[in-house]
């Protein structure tokens, strides 16, 4: 399972915890609300209705996008927190791993992240479970300098540094990477690694903006320069970047490029046609890009209106070439049809705003073929139009052709299930009246009614987005 999976599972489970823990009857005090806050301040859940079902939906996505676009989809299973477990036991034991390099620096910061919040939300859940801590393994599974070939941190250094970490009275992102910093064994790269995700309104749709910012003391700019161009990307970075196909410049001197990226390129693919500007500045270089808008590419993803940013790279230190260098990104990225919390953590985790530091870690290491770079020219034209619409494009996703009937028997079992739980409560209350209710038989009372309108109401919520979404499989998440 690659790597990336894992980490997507860990939040997927904080978002579990977290509904737990404010489900009706659930654990209240400083315990429970100090959890709450460290999943908003962290991970950035906040346990709404608008996050249920966020992670399977993600790969539901995806198995709607095979390899081969006329292929029929081959669905994605979302891996589990024990399939998690089990992935990061293999990097620390030096067994099976989809990843030759195990977990590279930001894609551990990410789990760090995650297994930091779950660790406490699980804790606030259920107080006197036992709980194996999952941050103890991440920590175990995260490299040390240098980060190439350096190695894991390894079982007893990694409890040991957890405990450290847990003695603080962390409830913000900013102070878990500072308790990272503070006589850290990890690679430098994992405490700098900064990430600040947030939505952005655009024509009334929300896009996630993730903008990132790391240091790497062991890539040079000299070697960056050399492997930069997008077109390299798949090389040296295949795990993610599957294949990048450069086209002719356009008329405003912007490079195409076909971008196919994935988490596991020989069963899905995200096919987006994109435009690249490269230039030098100061002493460091930067790449902006944009969705090609007017890209003829029949396989491109119809869903994808907004992916745009930049990646940014100066020295650490501009009088000494082989300092090291500070690699900042930002993403925006908007697909239709996909929700709100679903894209934030996707761009969060999947796209440029962790890969693109993490590729240059593999850059340093790669031996073959590499085309330079070379900044963009502007040619003799006008400027390019601006974009005066107020609104994106409808985008008419292909629904199942019996969705009438669907909706229409999902509808009869959303009611009949509602009927249920009326009756349930209303026998559990005639049962108590007959038997002398009093104030306590009121609070277990109001305590089911709650739980049972809680979950008819999740249960109605995800049938209607459902209906219009890729159907999960067997074994899947909902």
């Amino acid at each position: 399972m690659p790597v990336q999976h894992s980490v997507l599972a860990l939040y997927g489970a904080v978002s579990d915890a977290l509904f737990e823990l404010n489900s009706p009857g659930g654990p209240d005090g400083p315990e429970a609300d100090q959890a709450r806050e460290q999943a908003r301040n962290i991970t950035g859940f906040a346990g709404s209705t608008g996050e249920i079902g966020w992670y399977g939906e993600l790969f539901r996505y995806f198995s709607d996008h095979p390899t081969e676009p006329t292929a029929e989809p081959e669905p994605l299973i979302p891996p589990t927190l024990e399939d998690a477990v089990q992935e990061f036991e293999g990097i620390v034991d030096g067994g099976i791993t989809s990843d030759e390099d195990g977990l590279a620096p930001s894609w551990a910061s990410r789990a760090i992240e995650a297994a930091f919040v779950l660790d406490n939300v699980r804790r606030a859940t259920d107080p006197s479970g036992e709980f194996d801590p999952v941050l103890d393994l991440v920590l175990a599974a995260t490299p040390v300098f240098p980060g190439i070939d350096g190695g894991v941190l390894g079982r007893a250094a990694a409890t040991a540094f957890a405990e450290t970490i847990r003695a603080q009275n962390i409830t913000t992102l900013r102070g878990l990477h500072k308790a990272l910093k503070t006589n850290s064994p990890l690679h430098p790269a994992i405490a700098t690694a900064t990430i600040d995700p947030r939505l952005r309104k655009v024509k009334d749709e929300y896009c996630a903006v993730v903008r990132t910012s790391v240091k790497w003391p062991d890539v040079t700019l000299a070697k960056l320069k050399r492997g930069i161009s997008p077109v390299n990307w798949n090389k040296y970075f295949s795990g993610f970047f599957c294949e990048m196909t450069a086209e002719p410049s356009n008329t405003y001197g912007w490079t195409p490029i076909r971008e196919e990226v994935s988490g596991e390129c020989g069963r899905y693919r995200l096919r987006t046609p994109l435009k690249f500007w490269s230039g030098l500045q100061g002493s460091g270089l930067f790449l902006n890009y944009d969705f090609d808008t007017g890209s003829g590419w029949p396989q491109a993803d119809k869903m994808v209106l907004v992916d745009n940013g930049y990646i940014w790279i100066t020295l650490l230190d501009p009088s000494d070439p082989d300092a090291g260098v500070r690699v900042r990104t930002s993403k925006e990225l908007l697909i239709s049809g996909m929700s709100a919390t679903a894209l934030a953590v996707m761009a969060r985790t999947m796209g440029y705003a962790t890969n693109a530091t993490d590729m240059f870690r593999k850059l340093q290491a790669y031996k073959g073929a590499l085309k330079d770079f070379t900044a963009s020219v502007a040619p003799p034209t006008p400027v390019p139009p601006k974009d005066t619409s107020t609104t994106w494009p409808v985008v008419i996703p292909q629904l199942p052709a019996d969705i009438r009937d669907e909706m229409c028997r999902d509808t009869n079992r959303v009611l009949k299930g509602s009927l249920d739980d009326a009756n349930l409560w209303f026998h559990q209350y005639m049962n108590r009246w007959n038997d002398g209710i009093d104030a306590d038989d009121f609070d277990d009372l109001t305590n089911l009614m709650s739980a049972l309108l809680r979950g008819r109401t999740k249960d109605a919520f995800n049938t209607a987005t459902e209906n219009f979404r890729p159907k999960p499989t067997a074994g899947s998440t909902p």
